[in-house]
């Protein structure tokens, strides 16, 4: 029976168009199957692009904490979970926008260097518990060399836009 077939099957001959039909309709199902796959690869490929770009955004600009620094006027920095400022309120443009992006150590020197060694100032941080206690030991730090300049953290009922500087614990 196998010798029949086989011999059946000797006889069948297919041109080279036969053939190259065959090939080109075997390619196009294969990735016919394929391509549903593929959109779906690049979909989530996409939104994961889209979380990642987010979650960046969100991470670097939402102030996590807030720095009240109180002179002749008062001054807040609202700093990202990286201690850079991406925000400053009150004070005048050209210093707000001088302070902005830096590092918390840099824009309080800034400010300390703006503000003189001999002028009363007052400096309080506010916001989540761990930043803040790192931002008081920095700010410590900073005006170590400076008479006049008083630092605390604010309690837990303080939180943006309210003052801080009039409820530290001095």
């Amino acid at each position: 029976m196998d010798e029949q077939i086989r011999a059946a099957f000797d006889q069948v001959r297919a041109t080279e168009a036969q053939k190259e039909q065959t090939r080109a309709f075997l390619n196009q199902a294969r990735h016919r199957r394929a391509a549903p796959w593929r959109r779906l690869g690049a979909l989530a490929a996409c939104a994961a692009l889209l979380v990642v770009l987010i979650g960046g955004w969100w991470a670097w600009f939402v102030p996590t904490s807030a720095v009240s620094v109180e002179s002749n006027s008062g001054l807040e920095l609202e700093l990202n979970r990286f201690d850079r400022v991406v925000a400053v309120q009150g004070g005048d443009d050209g210093l707000t926008e001088s302070l902005r992006g830096l590092s918390y150590a840099q824009a309080l020197e800034l400010l300390l260097d703006e503000l003189g060694r001999n002028q009363p100032v007052s400096i309080t941080v506010s916001g989540e518990e761990r930043q803040c206690g790192r931002l008081l030991e920095q700010t410590q730090r900073c005006t170590a060399g400076h008479e006049n300049v008083r630092c605390g953290q604010a309690g837990a009922g303080h939180g943006h836009g309210y003052g801080y500087g009039h409820g530290a614990n001095h």
